[in-house]
């Protein structure tokens, strides 16, 4: 009978960690650098197991970009000075655009970004707003987000300086949306590089308090 006991407990404590296995797939880091694929790639599903445009492909994340406007620039950019050079994210045509996130993520969200989001428009008398990134749950629902303000060199319109920001939420994420990220021309007007999710404290220590009391379990069982 305590056999069957201590039978139990460890499968409620293996029903626990599986409980917690979906954060503790993602328990990691995920940073993106976009380093992996050419410039001027469609970055696709080649951080979901899959390739981009162009057949390169990064680390598996569960990050899917959805539309082929989500871009790898390189040269073609005209940016500098980004923290992980050649590449940065960049996007083309009408947004706002999607990256999913397949497992979701729970934690927050760090990135350096170079934006001229209203440069043209100021030039062409057009309004504008800045650029700006939300994290949204699977309903879509705003988590958070943040206003990216314009910090080219105003004294030759260059993108030389990269900014860092972090975006922390509450709840479990299924996308992040970019927003005023293009020019009324269609054409990239912000970039994104060391793009990293990173996970909240108690899904790690969840994770660890179940290991720990499954070792502690079947110690005790051998008894």
């Amino acid at each position: 009978m305590r056999f069957g006991k201590t039978t139990l407990l460890l499968a409620a404590a293996a029903a626990s960690l599986i409980g917690v296995a979906p954060h503790a797939a993602r328990a990691g880091s995920m940073a993106m650098s976009f380093d992996q694929f050419q410039d001027g790639e469609s970055i696709l599903s080649g951080y979901d197991g899959g390739i981009g445009s162009a057949g390169s492909s990064g680390p598996n994340l569960g990050i899917n970009f959805t539309s082929p406007a989500a871009i790898a620039f390189g040269a073609s950019g005209g940016f500098s000075n980004n923290p992980s050079p050649p590449n940065a994210l960049g996007f083309n045509g009408s947004g706002p655009f999607t990256m999913s996130l397949v497992n979701g993520f729970a934690g927050s969200l760090t990135f350096s970004y170079a934006s001229e989001s209203c440069l043209l428009a100021t030039i062409f008398g057009q309004t504008c707003g800045d650029a700006s990134i939300a994290v949204l749950d699977n309903h879509g629902n705003t988590l958070a987000s943040l206003d990216l303000p314009d910090n080219f060199d105003a004294s030759d319109s260059s993108l030389d300086v990269f900014t860092t920001a972090t975006l922390a939420f509450a709840g479990d994420a299924a996308s992040v949306q970019f927003s005023n990220v293009t020019d009324f021309f269609g054409g990239a007007s912000a970039y994104f590089d060391d793009v990293t999710l990173v996970p909240e404290p108690g899904s790690l220590s969840l994770l660890f308090a179940s290991l720990g009391a499954v070792g502690f379990l079947r110690r005790r069982a051998k008894r």
